[in-house]
């Protein structure tokens, strides 16, 4: 996945949505799955 196409993807997971920490947990997966380390807290 291309950072444009991550870029696009988040978009739409935040707009017109009531955001939530599920929200934070799918821009975290966009994220990942586009090359970047996002790092867990547990």
């Amino acid at each position: 996945m291309s950072a444009e196409d991550a870029l696009l993807k988040i978009q739409e997971l935040l707009s017109g949505v009531e955001w939530s920490p599920a929200t934070l947990e799918d821009i975290a997966q966009v994220m990942e799955e586009a090359g970047y380390k996002i790092e867990h807290i547990d």
